[in-house]
């Protein structure tokens, strides 16, 4: 309940808080589109920490090399289906950034893949998806100084409230 009202009060649904996006027409496909797809994103996500979880056994090098080869060959399909152009970045900074997302992203695997190892996976996802949230939001507001309303500093404690009683738990509970 403290996890899910967070998650409300961060997001913002414009047909919940319609003072916040005066622009906001229930008709825009655009928005549709966007919660269909972080819907199939999330359905998609959940599957799979759920099947790594099963295959605990296996060695992180194993299930990494896997689910990079098969994140590639998907994001190529994808690019050709949607006829997206692939470009490389003109300047070299910017070619960094890239190297260093795709390395942030393999360690990120590995990390997850280590903790579905020793964890369920309802905690794992738990902890991630939580633990992202209140990310986003402090990279939000120390790299692009956006300061945000009260409301959503209220509802990222509210997330970060509900991952502390979840540690809480699991602590208590050996």
């Amino acid at each position: 309940v403290l996890m899910l009202s967070g998650i409300i009060f961060v997001v913002k649904p414009p047909f919940l808080f319609p003072e916040d996006d005066p622009d906001f027409h229930p008709s825009d496909p655009a928005g549709g589109t966007a919660a269909i797809c972080v819907l199939l994103t999330t359905i998609l996500a959940s599957n799979i920490t759920v099947i790594i979880r099963k295959l605990r056994k296996d060695h992180v090098a194993t299930l990494t090399a896997t689910n990079q080869l098969i994140i590639i060959i998907e994001s190529f399909f994808f690019i050709f289906l949607l006829g997206f152009e692939l470009v490389t970045p003109e300047s070299w900074e910017d070619r960094m950034l890239v190297v260093l997302v795709s390395l942030g992203n393999l360690g990120y695997v590995i990390l997850e893949m280590l903790a579905l190892k020793v964890e369920e996976a309802n905690r794992v996802s738990l902890l991630d998806n939580s633990l992202g949230i209140i990310l986003a939001f402090a990279v939000q507001v120390v790299v692009f100084e956006d300061i945000p309303s009260l409301s959503t500093v209220g509802g990222t404690g509210l997330v970060f409230l509900a991952v502390i009683v979840t540690g809480i738990k699991k602590m208590l509970c050996k």
